[in-house]
């Protein structure tokens, strides 16, 4: 008998070691998968020699999507999609067949049959596709799957399923259709009796007979087969003898193959491409804030990734309207101050979406220029030392706020003599004391043993502290754009007659310089 541990051993290298072994590939890159749809194709029932008859199979699909015009909306936002493969070989080829007693050993167990329906062909070992899914550089949740095998047969769900024969393209765009964009097949078969339930979740199925449940924005227009309205049957319920769930349109791809898709189709695909990916590319620079100085030109572009669709694009500064449809922008900076901000609005004006409640079509993009000539440095500097008296406790000196234009800011002390007599020293300078004496100065020789003087102290205000020695003194700051960059230097002087002969301590010193 197999120990315990040796068959957990065998069990997780049976499980892991091949997940090593598969090959994945890149075969459309359009861009960050953080951006974009990330298409992801498997192969079940391909052989090892068979590998390129799957690369081969993938190709055939991905140029129908990218090209094939009465596929639409596939081709024309094909660009938001990444494609990538994923090729675990088979043990055999083809798929399960069970009513034939037909039954290959397959990498991901694909059948017929599936659900009781013959042409129903679907994967039974789906957590190990979604193992090998994820190999590939990204993947967005929903994945197809090509069975190589002749018999005509596809389904849906999670893996958007397929057989490889002379309509394998077509179905895959059917599938498709289900996995990525939500739709409801509109077949008028496969159940009997009334339909007895609520609203069916599937926007291209509907219990009411005019449509305006669902779709009322397109009812009475025409639409790709006839006017938008209510069809009987769809859902897999029949017309007859009672009908009691339509479809938008007399016919649509997810009702008969080598159609277009309907146009209540259309619209829905239109959505879950904008959902899911982005449509504005290699931004620049990158949104966000950027603190900066006033003056220089700052550019801001991006690359449309669905030029021939129809469009709007408009670039706002500070609300207001500066261009309309164009990549690229630049904004002169020179005479604008404080937080200004930079959006980029991308709307989708596709004809074929009228129903947009969440704006799904909408992409904005905002940038906060953080303008002062300050450039985004610090504006609170602390600087220099202190002195002490009798007690070994050095005046403290701090910032509350910040020196924003408008605004306020205050300036505080912490000491330990309460209710005692301070001064407030400001400057405008921390260079030159009197315009002439360089800074710090040296107070030893006014009797201020061990103090330096850090600011210019050109103007003195008189306090005293608290009962806590603690005091905080706020300066409204005003809009004046002539103060943008500006600097005062602030340090206290603390009365203390015996800690030297001029009687008094002092702080550090505090730099504040004002900006937008």
């Amino acid at each position: 008998m197999k120990s315990p541990v040796a068959a957990l051993a065998a069990l997780a290298l049976a499980f892991v070691a091949p997940l090593s072994a598969q090959t994945v590939r890149t075969i459309v890159s359009n861009g960050p998968p953080t951006e974009l749809y990330d298409m992801v194709f498997l192969g079940d029932g391909y052989q090892a020699h068979e590998e390129a008859l799957f690369d081969q199979d993938v190709l055939d699909v991905v140029n129908y999507f990218r090209n094939t015009g009465a596929k639409f909306p596939y081709g024309a936002y094909f660009a938001l999609y990444n494609v990538h493969t994923v090729f675990r070989a088979s043990n055999q080829s083809g798929a399960d067949k069970p009513p034939q007693n037909v039954f290959v050993d397959t990498a991901y167990d694909a059948s017929y049959w599936t659900g009781g329906t013959e042409r129903c062909l679907y994967i039974g070992n789906t957590a190990r596709a979604t193992q090998d899914a994820a190999l590939a550089p990204d993947t967005d949740g929903r994945v197809i799957v090509l069975v190589n095998d002749a018999k005509y047969g596809g389904c849906a769900g999670t893996f958007s399923v397929s057989y490889n024969g002379t309509s394998m393209e077509d179905v895959q765009a059917h599938e498709w259709g289900h996995s990525f964009g939500g739709l409801a097949d509109e077949y008028d078969y496969g159940n009997t009796g009334p339909y007895t339930g609520g609203e069916p979740g599937s926007i291209n199925c509907t219990a009411d007979a005019t449509g305006n449940a669902k779709w009322p924005q397109w009812v009475g227009f025409t639409g790709q087969y006839g006017t938008v309205g209510g069809y009987p049957g769809a859902c897999y319920y029949p017309p007859t003898p009672t009908p009691t769930l339509y479809r938008p349109e007399q016919d649509c791809e997810m009702r008969n193959l080598n159609r277009r898709f309907c146009t209540i189709c259309r619209e829905q695909m239109i959505k879950r491409f904008h959902r899911d990916a982005d449509p504005i590319g290699n931004l620049s620079p990158a949104p966000g804030t950027i603190a900066m100085a006033p003056g220089p030109l700052v550019a801001f572009s991006f690359t449309n990734r669905i030029p021939q669709r129809p469009r709007t694009i408009e670039w706002r500064v500070a609300g207001v309207l500066q261009a309309q449809n164009t990549t690229s922008f630049s904004l002169d900076t020179s005479a604008l101050r404080g937080l200004v901000e930079v959006r980029l609005r991308f709307v989708d004006s596709s004809p074929e979406v009228r129903f947009d409640p969440t704006g799904l079509l909408v992409h904005e993009k905002v940038w906060n220029l953080d303008l002062s000539s300050c450039g985004g440095a610090t504006t609170v500097r602390y600087y220099g030392t202190g002195c002490h008296g009798a007690f070994p406790s050095v005046p403290l000196i701090y910032a509350q706020g910040t020196p924003r234009i408008p605004g306020s800011v205050g300036v505080g002390l912490t000491t330990i003599y309460p209710n005692r007599p301070v001064a407030l020293l400001i400057g405008g300078s921390d260079q030159l004391f009197g315009g002439a004496v360089p800074l710090p100065l040296d107070l030893a020789p006014f009797g201020f043993t061990g103090c330096r003087l850090w600011q210019s102290a050109d103007l003195a205000l008189p306090l005293a502290t608290a009962p806590n020695g603690g005091l905080l003194v706020s300066f409204p700051i005003p809009f004046d754009p002539s103060m943008d960059g500006g600097a005062l230097f602030f340090q206290w002087l603390v009365l203390d007659p015996p800690a030297n002969a001029g009687g008094a301590v002092f702080s550090s010193a505090l730099q504040l310089t004002m900006c937008f």
